[in-house]
């Protein structure tokens, strides 16, 4: 019998994800962008079919190449037909708000961020705090109910310098030294008849 034929080995793939650009629907498109813009200070890329009255935006952190933020109002934004009537029935009833957030991150000031968004009528849902998992965030829901969650790397301490070992040995002399002396037992006499 011939022996069985290993599979070819399959290139691995030279593409790599660079980064994401989720895409949510709101009822209100012009309104969301305002939202995004005040409270995280995304930027407007790229609006369709225009900028007045966009049905799509696509909004980033300053540059294309990173964070970023698609909304649109469900309808086509190629040829402006209007969205179907299960996007439509979906958004009214808020399924996607239920099992979608979005996390980002800051590099810097997130306490000034989230005083910010307090001032400027954020609906907050979690005040500021830190997490166990190393990050200080805060949360809040965006005008279609959108939870948006914000996070920043909390700094991590150095630890304490260790003592060196000499130090150690002088410490436990002096506390020996310290100690009181036992009292030595007195011998026992046998009694005298």
């Amino acid at each position: 019998m011939a022996p069985a034929k290993k599979p070819a080995k399959r290139k691995p793939s030279t593409s790599k994800v660079l980064f994401t650009d989720p895409y949510i629907r709101v009822k209100n498109v012009a309104r969301s962008v305002t939202w995004y813009k005040r409270i995280l200070g995304l930027q407007v890329e790229m609006a369709m079919p225009n900028k007045k009255k966009p049905s799509f935006v696509r909004m980033n952190a300053g540059s294309p190449d990173g964070v970023a933020l698609m909304i649109g109002d469900g309808s086509d934004i190629m040829t402006g037909k209007k969205a179907p009537a299960a996007v439509t029935t979906a958004m009214s009833a808020r399924k996607a708000q239920k099992v979608v957030s979005f996390y980002f991150r800051v590099d810097k000031k997130i306490d000034g961020l989230f005083e910010s968004a307090k001032r400027k009528k954020a609906k907050i849902s979690q005040p500021i705090m830190n997490m166990d998992y190393g990050m200080r965030e805060f949360s809040m829901y965006d005008p279609d109910g959108y939870l948006v969650a914000v996070g920043q790397t909390k700094a991590v301490r150095p630890a304490a310098p260790k003592p060196k070992p000499k130090a150690k040995a002088k410490v436990k002399a002096k506390a020996k030294a310290k100690a009181k002396p036992k009292a030595k037992a007195k011998p026992k006499t046998k009694a005298r008849r």
